[in-house]
């Protein structure tokens, strides 16, 4: 699956997770229920690994994603 994305919605939505992160971690910190903090834990890997692609560097310059 191939999302397209403006330079700005890359922004966005880059912004958005990087300020999500925080919140995530601490979840994942406080919970104790194994598959759930299974769960939240493949979710901080995805939040990660999309800061990460859509930061300045890794985002190219077409904006696409």
């Amino acid at each position: 699956m191939h999302i397209h994305l403006t330079d700005q919605e890359a922004h966005d939505l880059h912004d958005l997770l990087h300020d999500y992160l925080p919140t995530l971690r601490r979840e994942v910190a406080r919970t104790d229920a194994k598959e759930f903090r299974h769960l939240l834990v493949q979710r901080l890997d995805l939040a990660e690994r999309l800061v990460s692609d859509l930061s300045p560097i890794g985002a190219g310059t077409d904006g696409a994603r």
